[in-house]
């Protein structure tokens, strides 16, 4: 059942593409796409753009955790922490090293209240360390320039971020730092990363699905020549121990699979599936002409 499609009846100055969608704990809804970010609640539609710290014109990535918090990404060829933005409950603040230094230059509480704020005072694993900031501010976001951050997953402890490129990345509290992929293959494009309940993480890449259960990639299916890519990844609400995953094919379809160890099953449509949300019991597929409602 299709319960959305983009026409005239939408916001002005809303997406003409969107990218990504994503629910918080509060039900508010987060689109991302070639118009920032715009968030539907009781009172409607607003919008947030460069000049509300969104961190570039085109939304690709938004990230709703469990503890409230709201990431989004966007931008390319930069560094990571120009990619990347949090909600601080009216607008965005971007993680940029000139944010960090105007926070720095705060007096006494204020700017401890500034880096809790951007959960780097006692949100994450880790802190920022502010009484030794030159150091600090150098090993903040020492990686080189990246391509577009493609997926995020919010933890209790950290917020990992996957790229178009294959690369990991988590953000601790202190700084950007760089996971290793040996063995987990050509990623290519990070689709959609989760946490499943034993603690093992869920990696999507472009063609290919892994379980990471800290120190080994155990690959979960053989590559299927019809799929062009995947796209999102999401847990079944019932089952974490299940997930689903969003896809195109090459011919120009998509669909979404569930897998459950040690078998996926495919639901194939006519069009592709740019992400997949789960709200039990249905599950929302987000298509290149509107949102699609299908029962789980």
């Amino acid at each position: 059942q299709q319960v959305a499609a983009y026409g005239p009846q939408k916001p002005e100055g809303f997406h003409s593409d969107v990218y990504t969608i994503a629910a918080d704990r509060q039900a508010r809804v987060w689109t991302g796409g070639n118009a920032g970010v715009w968030m539907l609640d009781d009172g409607g539609w607003h919008r947030f753009t460069t000049r509300e710290g969104v961190p570039a014109d085109t939304i690709t990535c938004i990230e709703a955790d469990a503890d409230g918090r709201v990431y989004a990404a966007g931008g390319a060829d930069c560094p990571l922490s120009q990619q990347l933005a949090l909600y601080t409950g009216s607008t965005f603040s971007r993680y940029e090293i000139s944010t960090l230094k105007e926070i720095l230059g705060r007096q006494g509480k204020a700017a401890s209240d500034g880096l809790r704020a951007m959960q780097m005072g006692g949100g994450y694993l880790r802190s920022f360390d502010a009484a030794q900031a030159t150091q600090a501010l150098s090993l903040f976001d020492p990686n080189p320039v990246e391509e577009a951050v493609s997926a995020m997953l919010g933890t209790e402890h950290y917020l990992m971020l996957g790229t178009r490129n294959g690369h990991l990345y988590v953000f601790d509290g202190e700084a950007f730092k760089p996971v290793s992929v040996k063995g987990t293959g050509e990623l290519m494009r990070l689709a959609g990363l989760a946490r499943k309940a034993g603690g093992d993480l869920v990696i999507l890449g472009q063609k290919s699905c892994l379980l990471f259960d800290g120190q080994t990639f155990t690959p979960t299916m053989p590559p299927d020549p019809t799929i062009e890519e995947f796209t999102s990844l999401a847990l079944d609400q019932k089952n974490p121990d299940l997930f689903w995953g969003s896809f195109r094919t090459i011919a120009g379809s998509g669909g979404i699979a569930l897998y459950q160890h040690p078998l996926w099953k495919v639901f194939p449509m006519e069009k592709p599936v740019r992400k997949l949300v789960i709200s039990e019991p249905f599950g929302f597929l987000l298509t290149p002409d509107g949102v699609y409602r299908v029962m789980l």
